[in-house]
């Protein structure tokens, strides 16, 4: 995927909660080093992939 422009989102305290990609279908969550990332497929699967960050 080339041109991902990762969107913040925010809860109401003003933590970021997750960072978003609409037009890739694309999610990612880091929480305690592991970065997940979500992406919803055209037909309808998910790609689900766990790394560590440094």
């Amino acid at each position: 995927m080339d041109n991902v422009v990762l969107e913040e989102i925010r809860n109401v305290d003003g933590k970021k909660v997750c960072r978003v990609d609409a037009k890739h279908k694309l999610i990612e969550i880091v929480q305690k080093g592991i970065r997940t990332l979500i992406h919803f497929r055209d037909d309808g699967t998910l790609e689900i992939k766990n790394e560590k960050v440094a």
